[in-house]
């Protein structure tokens, strides 16, 4: 079918936005593509279009596996075959989709960028037929991108294992100059590839920065000024449930989201929310990802983001539907303070990543040269108590791991157990007697869970206890040795995520925190933290220019909407002698704009 055929069969709509039509026809003629789009875009299309009307499978990339299960159940829902391939599979769950990709005509194949790595994984998708490869948020493979990840430098290997013609698509809604130079290289992109780059402006978009001392109350004020659906953006996953618990005292319908809460729970609140039965998601940066709501009216920060980038992504996610909306940030002296302050930003030192990572190995008991490709239920608090370090220090340690390729670090939690069973039982039984509890146990979970032969099935490991005539921990214990033995599939509940060890473990005097990397990426953390305390503090230029600016466009008419362009406009109306007082404040005085109609200004 023709690419408005689809559009219009699978996604209702009559016609495509400015460019996706352009970046479409470019993939359908094999050549190499770079789409920058901002947020709200209609980057998904651009890749979901093309394959649906190609031969063969599309290889989606992508680093998000919250994002990657949620487009592969929309696309189903829609009639379009598709698959991921994530940490939370077993080795032979993604064997069995990627060999039996062509009896279930999958048309969308996502893989995480560290999958990528795995040798019998290459081989095995060389024998697919592929029709091209999309590499979404593709910042992530440029070193001077704000969210770099070195396994995204590994996907260019796919030229090595796929015909040389495959047509690679990157997409991205924000990158820099150096960035976009970085992508076109790391992907060995061919001559006549293309570039299609949408301006960043978005006309319709009000920024504004407020400094204030009383985060929740000028937050209200915010909710009650502006009418409709919002999201309330936070970096920490405690502070949603308290900001949504304050919003609903306050009779504002809020609900909060964040990556630790169980799948069912996330699906359920999201649904809520994009419904208009919520009306106000309070959320960390989890919230967000290929969720398309146009209609959001005020997107507000109550905590200091770490980049611009993330900012300028966040903010699109208001006014999609090209009406005026709003993107608030309510940042305190104290935020801008702790800002670039090493002291409370601390970045990990090479000898505390190397501590980490061998307490890592030690806490799940793997020795040296072990453990590739391993997966384990993992509790972040239970590992930070063994460390002795904060939760938060680990977090980032492990992230710092996952980025190098050394790990993969699903936080999501269950709600129900699940299991899958490969064994022969006949094979089971002459390996263990009769009356032993391993045999008592299996048995009671077969007549109970008839599927868990052929697929992942919810258990109750109580009742399943209560059947067998022995505990529960005993269950469990088990369940955990036949998964350990490849007998079978394992997944309690209540944990706070799983962990997949990537690479063998290393001897600490093989472990080596490359220093000029090290220097240059702690470099780079900290410029993008002085930017944004820039972008915070600035009283004399446009947000969107400044915006633009750092985003390699060029824009010099002010945008007259942002806080800035809005408080100039009051002043010449009115000039009173405060007025005249602030445009004569010296230096040594930062403006803080407080309120439409209220400009404070303090001492540094």
């Amino acid at each position: 079918m023709t690419p408005e055929e689809a559009l219009r069969i699978y996604w209702g709509f009559s016609s495509f936005r400015p460019l996706q039509r352009e970046i479409v026809e470019s993939v359908l003629c094999g050549r190499d593509t770079l789409a920058l789009l901002p947020t709200g875009g209609g980057k998904s299309l651009c890749y979901q279009v093309p394959a649906v009307c190609s031969e063969g499978v599309t290889l989606v990339i992508s680093p998000l596996i919250a994002l990657m299960n949620d487009q592969v159940a929309a696309l189903q829902k829609k009639g379009i075959r598709a698959a991921a391939i994530t940490s939370q599979l077993s080795k032979r769950e993604w064997l069995s989709v990627l060999d039996n990709w062509r009896e279930s005509d999958v048309k969308l194949l996502y893989l995480s960028p560290e999958k990528l790595q795995n040798s019998l994984l290459q081989e095995k998708l060389g024998q697919l037929k592929i029709s091209f490869i999309a590499v979404d948020e593709a910042h992530c493979i440029s070193q001077w991108g704000h969210d770099f990840r070195p396994a995204y430098r590994q996907i260019d290997n796919l030229r090595e294992v796929l015909p040389p013609d495959t047509a690679v698509l990157a997409l991205t809604a924000t990158a820099t100059p150096e960035v976009i130079d970085d992508i076109a290289t790391s992907l060995r992109f061919r001559p006549g590839h293309q570039v299609f780059k949408k301006s960043f402006h978005r006309p319709n978009l009000s920024y504004n920065i407020r400094i204030v001392e009383n985060k929740i109350d000028r937050l209200i004020q915010a909710l009650r000024a502006v009418p409709g659906s919002a999201i309330v953006f936070m970096r920490h996953r405690l502070k949603t449930a308290q900001v949504a618990q304050f919003l609903r005292a306050h009779g504002i319908m809020a609900d909060y989201y964040h990556a630790g809460l169980t799948a069912e729970e996330r699906m359920e609140k999201q649904n809520d929310w994009m419904q208009g039965k919520t009306r106000v998601i309070a959320a960390t940066n989890a919230f967000g990802m290929g969720i398309d709501k146009p209609e959001v009216r005020l997107v507000v920060h109550l905590d200091p983001v770490p980049s611009l980038e993330e900012y300028f992504q966040e903010a699109g996610r208001a006014g999609r539907d090209e009406k005026l909306a709003y993107a608030v940030s309510f940042i305190s002296p104290a935020d801008i303070a702790r800002l670039t302050d090493p002291s409370n930003n601390p970045f990990p030192s090479p000898d505390e990543i190397a501590e980490v990572y061998q307490k890592l190995f030690e806490f799940l008991r793997i020795p040296l040269g072990q453990g590739e490709w391993e997966k384990f239920p993992f509790s972040i608090q239970k590992f930070a108590e063994y460390t002795k370090l904060p939760k938060l220090k680990c977090y980032e340690i492990l992230r710092w791991l996952e980025r190098d390729g050394h790990i993969s670090f699903d936080d999501q939690c269950l709600r129900h157990s699940r299991l899958h069973f490969y064994f022969d039982f006949y094979d089971l039984s002459a390996r263990h007697s009769p009356e032993s509890a391993v045999v008592q146990v299996v048995q009671n979970v077969l007549r109970m869970y008839e599927g868990v032969r052929y697929t992942l099935v919810e258990i109750d490991e109580a009742r399943i206890a209560k059947m067998a005539e022995v505990d529960e921990p005993q269950v469990k214990k088990i369940l955990y040795h036949l998964s350990r033995t490849g007998d079978a599939d394992y997944y309690p509940k209540n944990t706070e995520g799983f962990l997949t060890l990537l690479k063998p473990r290393l001897d600490r005097k093989i472990f080596k925190i490359d220093p000029e990397e090290y220097s240059f990426r702690k470099a780079r953390h900290q410029a993008r933290l002085e930017s944004v305390k820039k972008f915070y503090q600035s009283t004399n230029q446009c947000r969107v220019i400044q915006l633009l600016h750092y985003l390699g466009e060029k824009k010099t008419e002010p945008c007259g909407l942002c806080d800035f362009c809005r408080d100039q406009r009051r002043m010449q109306k009115n000039p009173s002698p405060h007025s005249l007082q602030l445009r004569k404040a010296s230096e040594k005085e930062i403006i803080t704009r407080q309120a439409d109609g209220q400009i404070l200004f303090k001492k540094t």
